[in-house]
């Protein structure tokens, strides 16, 4: 007798075992696909905003060349071309979730001046406002100082 009760005492803990081990699986795997999907669409959203960083650097460092061809050429085109796709790296950071301050910065600076080589009225305002922007945060970055500030003065110069 005390052998059968055993007998089934030991396959009953088998059972349980087993469903436990088939429950503790199928957790396993749908957690295991919950936190797939999550890293997955944080993962989209990290590539998402390096793309964004890296399109608006891209069109800053274009709109800078374009601007290098106006210095050495004078053709206001090159200018035009320079201001466009500095306007448009401005407008890709705005994109951001997370502002990056020092690319912000950066495309405000290079804005700012080259508002001020145009000098139309109508650039008057974004100029002193960018002007004022990076200004404002010289001291976060000391190795853009001596340039932010020479945009600073020649935006200052050009719109008094």
């Amino acid at each position: 007798m005390d052998e059968i009760v055993y007998q089934m005492f030991r396959d009953l803990l088998t059972l349980v075992l087993a469903i436990a081990t088939l429950f503790i699986s199928i957790s396993g795997v749908l957690i295991y696909g919950l936190l797939s999907r999550q890293l997955k669409i944080a993962a989209s959203r990290e590539a998402r905003e390096e793309m964004l960083k890296e399109r608006a650097y891209s069109l800053a460092a274009i709109g800078y060349s374009y601007w290098h061809n106006y210095r050495i050429s004078k053709n206001p085109e090159y200018l035009k071309l320079a201001i466009a796709l500095t306007e448009r790296a401005l407008s890709e950071c705005h994109k951001l979730k997370k502002e990056d301050e020092a690319l912000t910065c950066m495309i405000k600076n290079n804005l700012a001046y080259y508002y001020a080589e145009d000098g139309r009225p109508e650039y008057r305002q974004k100029a002193l406002e960018y002007a004022k922007y990076i200004y404002d945060r010289i001291d976060k970055y000391p190795s853009a100082k001596a340039q932010w500030l020479d945009t600073y003065n020649y935006v200052h110069q050009r719109f008094p």
